[in-house]
């Protein structure tokens, strides 16, 4: 599978160009409001094939996507489709995500993006208003900071986000912020749930 990026101009070059069908994975906030409203102002609304959702309660179910309502299915039926398919991941975990598309033969010859990491490329923020970016120079530090405390070891699943972030993003930063270089009394509770050994992660 091959991972899209770049601005949004770039995606919807590369979707016309290709005559991609799309299919947006995750139909939770992202899926249904933020990434349909991009699409829309790029005027690839009409290329959703479908939608397909983890969350066995939604399939069978339809979600309005301009003047179209647009099925909800298992990711199975993503072997049913044919090669040429933009996969939109629509969910801010993502790494899970992706771990299944690329353990599915048939996502090899597809493209896929990481909405929630578009977002951040290519949004930034004039006088409260989110705007598309217009400048080919970052405005966003390519940092990802996150926060353990307590001393323990990381958890699976949060080792899989920061490995995730490695991967896919590999051109950030990473900082870990834990007490060797932040004074956590400067928050009571903090220094409170250290003492009880309630680890947090942020």
């Amino acid at each position: 599978m091959q991972l899209g990026g770049g601005s949004f101009e770039e995606m919807a070059s590369d979707i016309k160009m290709h005559s991609r069908k799309i299919v947006l994975f995750g139909v939770g906030v992202i899926g249904s409001s933020i990434t349909p409203a991009i699409l829309n102002n790029l005027g690839l609304i009409n290329k959703v094939e479908c939608c397909i959702d983890n969350d066995s309660l939604k399939w069978g179910k339809t979600i309005d996507l301009g003047e179209n309502k647009v099925k909800i299915y298992s990711p199975d039926i993503l072997d049913k489709l044919v090669a040429n398919i933009a996969v939109f991941v629509n969910i801010s975990r993502y790494a899970e995500a992706l771990e299944q598309l690329e353990q599915m033969d048939c996502t090899k010859t597809m493209i896929c993006y990481i909405m929630p990491m578009m977002c951040i490329t290519n949004f930034h923020n004039y006088g409260g208003k989110g705007v598309l970016q217009t400048s080919k120079k970052p405005v966003i530090p390519k940092k990802i900071h996150y926060m353990w405390l307590g001393g323990g070891t990381l958890p699976k699943n949060l080792q899989m986000c920061v490995e995730s972030w490695r991967k896919y993003c590999p051109d950030y930063e990473i900082i870990k912020w834990d007490e060797s270089n932040y004074d956590v009394k400067k928050v009571f509770i903090w220094t409170r749930h250290i003492s009880m050994k309630i680890w947090l992660c942020s």
